[in-house]
């Protein structure tokens, strides 16, 4: 077991009590004594463990010195306390306790350091869902899944995500999916407490007839003011796009939006661009001077000018679909710029 203390004084003992009936019941197990040093401190039970998904625990500390700090979370009903002799923890544990609020930096782990259980009343995770139990997304598209851990009251709720083809679907830390690729993934998420999984299948299709990010974007960004933007993006189906679409906050000032071919791996010619909009909070639409057919398999760049640096832009990370450069705001360039700096960000922008 491990105790967390500063101003470290004398010495300390720890313990592993059974549940009675939402208290605490009989000792399992107790360190012996040791001396108490600045930072975690680190002694073995006894006795190991084996604790049952599911099951209730309570990790019991005395410490012998006044000086010394312990560290907690204010956690309502979580914690019990009695004055009591310092010494050997007792066999079962004291009656009529006081009910507190704390859960103090004490937790149990394995012989290979992994952390069983944290806190002074420990309930141990059974499973997880996700919802939604299946999902279909389109290529651009993101959509937020939840992975539920049961019981609701389990002491440790913190998952992982992760993706089986990282080319069709990404998945980041919160859960967010995004389609990348047609095709199908199996998205997983991995208790931290035991490793129970539970997992899905997402199928990413063409989706409706855009080009872009259709979803508003999780980074919010300023200061985009004198600068040239382009996003690139492969079109997956055949599609006439006649209007582009771009989101933002707290707008101000107006936009030029438009549309590139592609150039080896950079943005080439202008193929079409919008009339300058007036930008409102929210998705602002702009009608392209001529709508165009898009091919299954090329590549093209979405570009976007915008006037006020005051206008917050949203954007997804994404690794080197991304080029910018200073530029006056003015009707777009016949062709693209050169010597763009290449970015990470796609932008919340779509050709329709």
């Amino acid at each position: 077991m491990n105790l967390y203390v500063t101003s470290a004084s004398g010495t300390a003992r720890l313990g592993i009590y059974s549940n009675n009936g939402g208290e605490p019941g009989t000792l399992l197990a107790q360190t012996s004594e040791f001396a108490l040093s600045n930072g975690w401190n680190s002694s073995l039970l006894g006795t190991s463990q084996n604790l049952i998904s599911g099951a209730t625990y309570w990790l019991a500390i005395e410490v012998n010195s006044s000086a010394t700090t312990l560290y907690y979370n204010s956690v309502r009903g979580r914690s019990k306390y009695k004055s009591f002799t310092y010494g050997i923890f007792p066999s079962a544990a004291p009656l009529n306790c006081d009910t507190g609020e704390a859960i103090y930096s004490a937790y149990a782990d394995n012989s290979n350091g992994s952390s069983l259980v944290t806190g002074m009343k420990v309930i141990m995770v059974k499973g997880v869902n996700i919802t939604p139990a299946s999902s279909d997304i389109s290529v651009n598209a993101a959509k937020q899944l939840t992975a539920s851990v049961f019981p609701s009251d389990a002491s440790n709720k913190n998952v992982s995500w992760s993706s089986s083809n990282s080319s069709v679907a990404t998945v980041n830390s919160t859960g967010l999916v995004t389609g990348v690729a047609v095709g199908s993934a199996i998205l997983t998420s991995t208790i931290q407490d035991g490793g129970k999984t539970a997992t899905i299948v997402i199928t990413v299709s063409s989706g409706e007839a855009s080009l872009g990010l259709n979803t508003v974007g999780s980074i919010a960004e300023k200061e985009n003011r004198g600068y040239w933007i382009a996003n690139s993006f492969t079109a997956v189906s055949n599609i006439t796009v006649s209007k582009m679409n771009l989101y933002v906050n707290n707008a101000s000032g107006k936009a030029r939006l438009g549309i590139y071919s592609s150039n080896g791996s950079e943005p080439g010619s202008l193929l079409a661009q919008t009339n300058e909009i007036s930008l409102s909070t929210g998705w602002n639409s702009g009608t392209l001077g001529t709508p165009q057919n898009l091919t299954p398999g090329l590549t093209y760049w979405l570009a976007f000018e915008v006037k006020s640096s005051a206008t917050t832009l949203y954007y997804n990370s994404a690794k080197g679909r991304l080029r910018y450069i200073p530029f006056t705001y003015g009707s777009l360039p016949t062709n693209a710029p050169i010597n763009c700096v290449q970015g990470t960000g796609i932008y919340s922008l779509f050709a329709y």
